[in-house]
């Protein structure tokens, strides 16, 4: 008789019940998901068969029956509510496969992933599950712009994160995740103090691929500062061992970061070359959603060099894409160019209007106190008729124009 995934699980991670059953040295079945679950908490082999107990038994080949099956229903378009009361997800087991199989919405529909998430957190499951599900309506909820629900939601994951054997592990995932949101909040000293913790436990965990990405966040905030260099040879020196991970997005999104950096750097033929690179590469991999911040960036050139009617009309279908997918932050990021569009073409009542519609939406999402401010000094110096170069200028400065990495985790 083969031990349950959840035992296996409840074992490795709360130390729960007895030790491992014997048999797991010779059954290859029982084995290979132990080394399964060992690599969702991203750990290198060896410490994670050490903090297990485990021999290290080769994985088999074959299909994962649950995560098939919960990506078969998520294809389908079932509902959050069908999904955590479908016969064959029920029990922890089946929670993991559908989360794990849900976590790619966080780049092409945060909205439902945050439902996702939800719905299996009001199951109340064991810690096990539960740290998971936190992790994932964080990272939703900053995406959909809820950057306070996201810190809550952190707060939570935290709690049950130090009641798990590899909570030093968890906790550092966290910790990136906070620090993604305190740069959305233009807290940049906060941000990269615990992104550095993080890099470091993650580094020590073997959990190589996380900590690339840490980087990446290292990277956006050299970017928010003005150190266009330094943040252009961060992201291109994680390109490659991502690709090599076999994370061919995120490298991608950190080619893109550094073609931005050197648009910023008014290398204009590099940013090219690595737009261009990163479109290819997102199209070959089916990803949409990228390609809506390639075309932010390259309407943003078109926009430097003058080309006011391509630049309009780009940045109008870039906002669109974001809402169409619920990425508050992204669209409204977008309009901010649209207000240095219209403030470049004479076109002052509509950058007055549109000032206002951003002002409170930052406001409302929390998102980068300074900014909320900056533009409302823009909408009451429009008012006033006052020439709008200085308040945009402030708003600039209280917002890196690029759009921030999408690959979280």
């Amino acid at each position: 008789m083969h031990l349950t995934r959840g035992a296996i699980l409840a074992l490795m991670t709360e130390r729960a019940g007895e030790p491992l059953h014997d048999h797991l040295l010779t059954c290859n079945e029982c084995g290979a998901i132990a080394d399964d679950i060992a690599l969702d908490f991203g750990l290198d082999d060896d410490l994670a068969w050490e903090l297990a107990k485990l021999p290290e038994i080769p994985r088999e080949n074959g299909e994962d029956a649950l995560g098939a099956h919960a990506l078969d229903l998520l294809t389908r378009g079932t509902a959050a509510a069908e999904l955590v009361r479908d016969p064959r997800l029920e029990g922890d087991d089946g929670m993991l496969a559908l989360l794990r199989a849900a976590h790619p919405l966080l780049n092409v529909d945060p909205p439902r992933l945050r439902d996702i998430a939800e719905a299996v957190i009001a199951l109340a499951p064991p810690d096990s599950v539960a740290v998971v599900a936190l992790r994932e309506h964080a990272n939703a909820l900053r995406r959909t712009g809820d950057l306070p629900g996201a810190l809550a939601s952190i707060e939570k994951g935290r709690v049950v994160a130090s009641r798990l054997v590899v909570s030093d592990h968890e906790l550092a995932i966290f910790d990136y995740i906070e620090a993604t949101v305190l740069g959305d909040q233009s807290r940049p000293s906060e941000a990269r103090a615990l992104a550095a913790h993080a890099l470091v436990t993650l580094r020590r965990f073997g959990d190589t691929r996380r900590a690339l990405c840490v980087q990446l966040l290292l990277g956006g905030l050299e970017y928010d500062a003005g150190s266009f260099e330094s943040a252009r040879a961060i992201f291109q020196s994680v390109a490659a061992p991502l690709a090599e991970l076999g994370d061919r997005a995120a490298s991608l999104g950190a080619i893109l970061n550094a073609g931005d950096c050197s648009r910023q750097l008014h290398d204009l033929d590099a940013a090219r070359s690595d737009f261009l690179e990163a479109r290819a590469g997102y199209l070959e991999l089916g990803l949409e959603t990228p390609l809506l911040a390639i075309d932010w960036v390259l309407a943003r050139i078109a926009l430097e060099e003058g080309r006011y009617d391509e630049a309009e009309r780009a940045l109008y279908a870039v906002a669109r894409g974001h809402d169409a997918r619920g990425m508050k932050l992204d669209a409204a990021l977008t309009r901010l160019d649209l207000v240095d569009l219209f403030r470049l073409t004479d076109r002052q009542d509509d950058a007055v209007a549109l000032a206002r519609e951003l002002a409170s939406v930052f406001a409302a999402a929390g998102a980068r106190g300074r900014l909320a401010d900056a533009l409302t000094i823009l909408r009451d110096a429009a008012e006033r008729g006052s020439p709008l170069d200085e308040p945009l200028r402030e708003a600039r400065e209280a917002l890196a124009t690029a759009p921030a990495s999408i690959f979280q985790f």
